[in-house]
């Protein structure tokens, strides 16, 4: 919500990694063609290492989320920064 000098607004987001408690996503483009399906590039931190992910072809607009969260999870368990 931000308000400017003639009236209140409020913008809604589609990426439902926004505010998440596990992993500090900073960055996010949420996208749809159908050459490439539901797709999702974020930026983010794993462990204080920044960590750009890009997920393409996802079978919805929810599981590409899904699918990121999966990456940044396999990331957090397999890296030794």
């Amino acid at each position: 919500v931000f308000t400017t000098n003639l009236s209140q607004h409020r913008v809604d987001s589609t990426n439902l990694l926004l505010n998440n408690k596990y992993f500090n996503i900073e960055f996010g483009k949420t996208g749809y063609i159908e050459e490439a399906g539901w797709c999702f590039a974020s930026l983010g931190k794993v462990k204080d290492n920044n960590i750009l992910t890009v997920v393409l072809g996802s079978k919805s607009q929810y599981s590409r989320f899904q699918d990121t969260k999966a990456l940044y999870w396999w990331i957090n368990q397999n890296y030794n920064f």
